[in-house]
């Protein structure tokens, strides 16, 4: 497999820190093709997540890859059409809702890196995106403090999973990772439950500020609490939710706790698939 088209060349090198599961990994990219500013969208894939990156120096990453096919529509119409490779993926657990179309990317894209968070989901789904991973790409399992840089200021930080927290099922399992591109910051949360958002907020709380919040859980009540909000201090979030799903996503609570923080919020929903700009000083909706 080839991983990177002809007109890129990548240096990757691992550093592990003597005595911890930290890995930081470089990446030097050079491309015919850059664009002038980070684009952060996140996919209409229905009742699911599925978030496509794209650096300026052509990078592309994808955080989950929603419930089915559909991801493959999403990204056709963000990618060049000639385009076949994604640097890396990141699957925050193994739900259906995050993995279902991980099938259908392995079959049309190739991929470099696929990163997860260690836990066994158990189903055949699950089984079948692993055995794809394994054979089709590099095996990362994710870890607190790995580093991925891109060469073009854009850096993803893993914060969630850490040693020493108990994985009690999928959702507990969620990756957090946190996207910065010069002064502006993005944090990606998967389906974390409020005991972990709340965990997470009293020990690392300068760490977790961003600008812009995926909201945690498509919307549901059992994430986004108070602290975490008041934490985090996103001028921005994005809720990742079907149109007129069957589990009330997002809960009338959450909604109101976002607007008593004065926060700017999308729907796929109801707004469809939403692009955040980054120049690495501001953000804006394309």
């Amino acid at each position: 497999m080839s991983a990177f088209p002809p007109t890129k060349k990548l240096l990757l090198s691992l550093l592990i820190i003597l005595g911890t599961a930290n890995v930081i990994i470089f990446y030097t990219i050079t491309s015919q093709e850059h664009l002038s500013h980070l684009r952060v969208s996140f996919l209409d894939v229905g009742q699911g997540d599925a978030i496509l990156i794209q650096t300026p120096h052509n990078s592309h990453i994808l955080i989950d890859a929603g419930p089915n096919r559909k991801i493959l529509q999403e990204l056709g119409a963000l990618l060049p059409r000639t385009s076949r490779d994604i640097d890396i993926i990141l699957a925050t657990h193994p739900d259906t809702d995050h993995i279902g179309g991980m099938p259908d990317i392995f079959e049309r894209y190739n991929i470099d890196y696929y990163v997860e968070p260690g836990i066994a989901g158990g189903s055949t789904l699950d089984k079948l995106v692993e055995e794809y991973a394994r054979q089709e790409s590099h095996f990362i399992q994710a870890a607190q403090n790995q580093l991925f840089d891109f060469g073009d200021g854009v850096f993803l930080q893993i914060i969630y999973p850490l040693a020493g927290v108990p994985i009690l099922n999928n959702n507990y399992s969620s990756v957090v990772a946190k996207l910065t591109y010069g002064n502006t910051s993005f944090l990606f949360t998967g389906d974390m439950p409020k005991s972990i958002e709340e965990y997470l907020a009293e020990r690392y709380p300068e760490t977790l500020q961003s600008d812009v919040l995926k909201v945690g859980h498509h919307g549901s009540d059992t994430s986004s609490s108070e602290f975490f909000l008041t934490t985090v201090s996103p001028t921005h979030t994005v809720i990742s939710a079907g149109k007129n799903n069957t589990y009330g996503h997002p809960h009338p609570d959450v909604i109101d706790r976002l607007d008593a923080h004065n926060i700017t919020t999308y729907q796929t929903a109801t707004q469809g698939t939403i692009t955040l700009i980054s120049d690495g000083y501001d953000i804006y909706v394309k």
